[in-house]
Formats: C-alpha cells, structure tokens, sequence
C-alpha cells in the first residue's frame, strides 16, 4: 500500500521528534503530519488541543503537490506512473505472488494470474544494477535497457496470447494525450482504416510524429518490440525512425507516417512503416 504521504516523500518523523515526543527513530509519532497540499508560509495552522501541528524540517522544504506535478522527476509523478500499471486491463490484482531471484540489492517479485505474469525489478540502492527480466518490458522507471539505475524499477510481463485486434499505438511524444505508455492515452488502431496488401488486409494509420518521440504496438497484454520492416523504402531504412534499448520505436525526422500492422493465426505478427 501506499502510506499517507509517500507519494510526496513526506517524512513520518525526524530527530526532531525523538527529541520531542521520545519515540524511536522510524516508529510513527502520536499524530500525522497534515498533507502537504501546499505551502501554507511553511506553517500549517493546525492544533490540537494546546499542541500546534507543524511539518517538520524536511517536510517544510519538500515541494507540495503542485510543485511535484509540474516536475516530470518528482516523487509524485514517480507514484502516478508506477500505479498506472494497475489500470492494465490484464493486470493480475488478485494475483499469486512469488519471489523472483534478481541477485543482491533488487526486491524482485511476479504476479501471476491465468497465463498472465507480471515481473516487477525494484534497485533498493543508488548504484546501477543489470536484470534479466523475464518476458517483454512494459514500463521502466528511471532504467535503460535491462539496467535500473540509481532506486529504478523495470516491470515486465511473460505469457500472454495474442488476440487479433484493440491494437494502440502508445508511447512519449508529441502524439500523447495523457498519461505516457497508457492505453487510455494512446491512438486505437482499429478505428483507422484496413489496407490490402498483396492480398492480406492490414490495419492502418497515419500518425504525425516528431523527432524525439518514442512509442510502440501493444493491446494492453502484448508489447510489440520488435519485428518492425527494415526493407527499402521503410522508415527503418531511411533512417527516418530506429529502434532503440527494449525494442522502443525513436522517431529521428518529423513527418507523417503510415503505420501497417497484421496479427495472423498462427500468432505470428507484420508490422512495417513508411514516411509519407
């Protein structure tokens, strides 16, 4: 769970409260501390009985909740992007919980539900550590590639089917309208028109990105991260995209794309794109 005032990094008390209150150090003193919605000129106003309630030293100087919210680094969007993992419409809630061996200094575990496994990698010190993790990455927060640096966190996800249509395109750019990497963000593909090509019909869609933006294939249970067309006269080819660390899609050069994708029976998958 997340206790009152962690997604803010609040402290629940400090040495001056051992001082204080004589309670041991991380043991929870007799009050919280109010929420730190905003400033308040760094004093809460809040009594009581004869006890005035005041944020400590460190909660005085954390940045409130506005603050963190315009921060795309802070503790605040740190929690918000982690919990949306719970919003994928596959996500084992109710799951078995398992321990994963990651090696000394990862908190690893699985959740697992159906043929559904999500694998979650937590770096509990401030150096970089290398995982292996199991199956395709769905979020990485402060990592790179299969690296977590200082305090990350990779979750991937093993054992999924894969169904035929509900494809989005989904990502960090130019093209996001919320959340980034979330489905409710992203651009449904089978709301766009189907293409004939040789005879097998593909979906299709024209997306404008701009360079720097970052996406890929998913229909919230599988990750397409890789496969992508490198024949002459794709964006691969021409270097107008390239694929990066985890099988991410990188736009190099600004422009609209067309954007064809085909799940065939057997599970198999095409999926190619064209500067136009």
């Amino acid at each position: 769970w997340i206790y009152y005032g962690d997604e803010l990094g609040m402290s629940s008390n400090t040495n001056e409260h051992i001082e204080k209150y004589d309670n041991a150090n991380n043991e929870d003193i007799w009050y919280r501390q109010p929420f730190k919605w905003s400033d308040f000129s760094k004093v809460t106003g809040f009594r009581f009985g004869k006890y005035e309630i005041e944020w400590d030293s460190y909660n005085k100087t954390l940045a409130n909740v506005s603050q963190q919210e315009n921060n795309g680094n802070s503790i605040l969007n740190f929690y918000k992007e982690l919990t949306e993992i719970k919003n994928f419409a596959d996500f084992p809630i109710n799951g078995t919980y398992n321990d994963i061996d990651a090696g000394t200094n990862v908190f690893a575990f699985s959740l697992s539900k159906g043929n559904v496994t999500y694998n979650i990698y937590i770096n509990g010190i401030s150096n970089n550590i290398d995982v292996s993790p199991n199956g395709t990455v769905v979020k990485r927060l402060n990592a790179s590639g299969n690296t977590l640096n200082a305090y990350g966190v990779i979750v991937s996800k093993s054992g999924e089917t894969v169904p035929t249509n509900n494809w989005y395109i989904v990502g960090d750019g130019s093209f996001v309208n919320g959340p980034a990497w979330s489905i409710a963000s992203g651009i449904a593909m089978e709301i766009n028109t189907l293409a004939d090509i040789d005879g097998v019909e593909y979906m299709k869609l024209n997306q404008h990105f701009v360079a720097g933006d970052v996406f890929k294939l998913t229909n919230g249970n599988l990750w397409i991260s890789n496969g992508w067309e490198k024949t002459a006269g794709s964006a691969f080819a021409n270097n107008y995209m390239s694929e990066i660390t985890g099988g991410d899609v990188l736009v190099n050069t600004t422009g609209n794309y067309d954007i064809y994708f085909k799940v065939f029976n057997n599970g198999t998958y095409s999926c190619w794109i064209a500067k136009v």
